[in-house]
């Protein structure tokens, strides 16, 4: 295979952003995600107008979630560890 098929191949979406796992945004660990909001709040590298989003809104800023479900970057930052069956019906432990 050509440098450039592989190219071609690979998907317009980036995988960090895909929801393909359909894991609800409710599947957030609460203390995960208070570590995350805390981490933003006190960067200096952070807009303020950005601190002071809400915690949903943050993770929607970051792409952690979108629509109601977590992206996978989501389920690997602020996701609780489950065990769900995806669409082909096998079972995924996620983080």
């Amino acid at each position: 295979m050509i440098f450039s098929d592989l190219l071609n191949d690979r998907s317009t979406q980036p995988w960090e952003t895909l929801t393909s796992l359909s894991v609800a945004r409710k599947n957030v660990d609460q203390a995960l995600l208070a570590i995350f909001v805390a981490g933003i709040r006190a960067s200096d590298r952070v807009k303020a107008s950005v601190k002071e989003k809400s915690d949903e809104e943050l993770l929607d800023h970051y792409y952690l979630t979108i629509g109601k479900y977590l992206t996978n970057l989501g389920i690997l930052c602020v996701g609780r560890r489950e065990c769900v069956t995806n669409a082909s019906e096998s079972l995924l432990c996620y983080t």
